[in-house]
């Protein structure tokens, strides 16, 4: 009977990943043609952020085919997917509490980056050892997050230097006045964001780990 019902729930627990899987990759291939609409939409309306919305497509085609190979979790998808759209809503030079959406959008971001990289290293440490590295992962996680958010202020350089004023992410306009200071906001944002989205990953792997949900019994199982 325990065999029965052990075997009822691993038949179970297929299913429901077979339904996961599913909506995650319709969902990706759903944000690869919507943004790739929206870019042919903005060839005449907003052609700033041509470039954006096909790379954003690419992003989204890239997750439908390795979201399961980097061991992303539904809830970074998802973070990855909130920042995307608030940036290509166009919403730069708004500000709101007081706060200039610049830095709004280089927090969320921030965070949405070290979740999904967090995901990958959490996985690969598990694959390797029993023993998990908090804090290591931690690190890696915020160093990689910053890394990629220096490489975005090299892109607005090059737009300062060699494209017409904009508001995408390869031109220099609305949202990043003050060039300098700009800059060292923008990377300072990077490096809170990231700080917060490790913070709360930490604390999750803690409870998972304190209710026997965290070890490589567990990834095993999520691989198959």
């Amino acid at each position: 009977m325990r065999e029965q019902n052990k075997q009822h729930k691993e038949n179970s627990s297929a299913d429901d990943n077979c339904v996961y899987n599913i909506i995650i990759k319709n969902l990706m291939l759903a944000g690869f043609f919507g943004y790739l609409i929206w870019a042919f939409f903005s060839l005449h309306l907003e052609p700033d952020f041509i470039f954006d919305r096909v790379f954003f497509a690419l992003i989204s085609l890239f997750f439908f085919f390795f979201w399961k190979r980097l061991h992303t979790q539904w809830y970074s998808l998802l973070a990855g997917f909130i920042a995307l759209l608030l940036h290509s809503l166009k919403l730069y030079g708004n500000s709101y509490y007081s706060i200039e959406f610049d830095i709004i959008m280089h927090l969320i971001g921030a965070i949405a980056l070290t979740m999904i990289a967090f995901d990958y290293l959490l996985h690969d440490s598990l694959s390797r050892s029993e023993k998990i590295m908090l804090g290591k992962i931690f690190v890696f996680a915020a160093m990689f997050t910053c890394g990629m958010g220096t490489i975005v202020e090299i892109t607005e350089y090059f737009g300062y230097a060699n494209l017409p004023p904009g508001e995408g992410l390869l031109h220099f306009g609305t949202g990043d006045e003050g060039q300098w200071l700009d800059s060292v906001t923008d990377m300072l944002m990077n490096l809170i964001g990231a700080m917060i989205a490790g913070a709360v990953m930490v604390v999750g792997c803690w409870e998972k780990k304190n209710a026997g949900m965290l070890g490589r019994e567990q990834i095993r199982h999520n691989i198959k």
